[in-house]
């Protein structure tokens, strides 16, 4: 609730402003919580009412696209406001913009990953003849100003994903110190991504 207060204010500001800035809110969920998108449905939470509040994760309805998924601890959570009809109103360029954000800063830490074909497949996957899901994509549009955004697997405990059907998909999901056998952090992977971005959205 927090960050979506923060998120809206920032929508707010920028409906109003005539510039077209990026606007970049970085978080890390704690305690974690499962939000559901404007496709989601109780369905694709596994886990009872009872076993989440043992794990202390709230359940939460969301205004993004997509289904449902979890946000937590180890995850690096990038929420992007910013005004898409002074950028050209493609808000599948701003979606592409957020993938190639994540892939950036995967390559950085050695670990090559990928876009798939096919709706279902947003979000970030890793290369190869099995991929895994790496990073969840979800965006909502508002007169024109994105918000919500992307979640990258650094050090999560992929085990939360046991409670969900993550974005509808039984696609297996991965993180970052899995692939690469290293103990990366959501702090020491933040100053790469924000370097990475500001590359990818030319700010």
């Amino acid at each position: 609730s927090e960050a979506l207060d923060v998120q809206m204010a920032c929508v707010a500001k920028v409906q109003q402003d005539a510039s077209d800035d990026v606007h970049l809110v970085l978080v890390e969920h704690v305690p974690a919580v499962i939000t559901l998108g404007r496709r989601g449905g109780g369905e694709d939470i596994l886990a009872s009412t009872e076993a989440l509040a043992e794990r202390g994760i709230e359940t939460h309805v969301a205004t993004r696209g997509g289904q449902v998924t979890y946000h937590g601890p180890g995850q690096l959570v990038g929420y992007v406001i910013t005004h898409l009809g002074r950028r050209g109103k493609d808000v599948r360029s701003h979606v592409r913009k957020l993938e190639q954000s994540v892939i950036g800063t995967s390559a950085a830490f050695g670990l090559p990953a990928q876009r798939r074909t096919g709706q279902e497949y947003t979000g970030v996957w890793t290369a190869g003849e099995s991929p895994r899901k790496l990073a969840a994509i979800g965006v909502a549009v508002s007169r024109w100003v994105s918000y919500h955004g992307l979640a990258m697997n650094i050090c999560t405990d992929l085990s939360a994903f046991d409670l969900i059907v993550p974005c509808g998909l039984s696609e297996p999901v991965t993180s970052l110190a899995v692939e690469t056998e290293t103990h990366p952090t959501v702090e020491s992977v933040l100053p790469t991504f924000i370097d990475v971005f500001r590359d990818v959205y030319c700010i």
